[in-house]
């Protein structure tokens, strides 16, 4: 008799509602090749093959599925365009990809909540204040007895127009031990 070999379970796939849960979902969700024309037109051109490998590396999240007519469509919500605004942006900084996952993550409930990409400074304050700031997460931690995942910043100024926000993923205290 052959010997079975345990097999692993298939990791969940995150979707963007994974991403930015609690997120308002836009009524005007897009289609893959929506999403990629509009990244087209936003001046950062994206290869559906390109969307796909990032999603397996972890980088952006997975689309929701719907069945519309006889066929299963990938759905994406708009602010993803800004999503990948900041993945290019980061992989042009030669950052790693684990370091860009983190960040992509901890800024995804900004790009959800409508906070465009260039008001969005991703884990670009000096260290002192960054090391204040996962201080202060670790408080608020204490206090309402959970783990803060990320720690997000906003700032408003006289010329902005907006907000400015920073965001940071706040390092797990269990992963960092390993």
């Amino acid at each position: 008799m052959p010997t079975e070999v345990p097999t692993k379970p298939k990791p969940k796939r995150a979707t963007w509602r994974d991403w930015a849960p609690g997120a308002p979902e836009s009524g005007a969700l897009l289609t893959r090749e929506e999403l990629l024309e509009r990244l087209e037109a936003a001046g950062v051109p994206v290869t559906g093959n390109q969307l796909r490998y990032w999603q397996t590396a972890g980088l952006v999240p997975y689309p929701i599925r719907h069945r519309r007519g006889q066929g299963v469509y990938a759905y994406y919500p708009p602010w993803m365009v800004e999503l990948i605004r900041s993945l290019r942006d980061q992989q042009a900084r030669n950052r790693k990809h684990p370091e860009i996952q983190a960040r992509l993550r901890s800024a995804a409930a900004s790009f959800a909540a409508g906070v465009r990409y260039d008001n969005v400074l991703i884990g670009g304050f000096p260290p002192e204040l960054e090391r204040r700031l996962v201080a202060i997460a670790d408080e608020w931690g204490a206090l309402i007895g959970e783990r803060v995942r990320y720690v997000e910043v906003s700032l408003v100024t006289d010329t902005s127009g907006g907000p400015l926000v920073w965001a940071t993923p706040i390092p797990d205290p269990d992963r960092a031990a390993s």
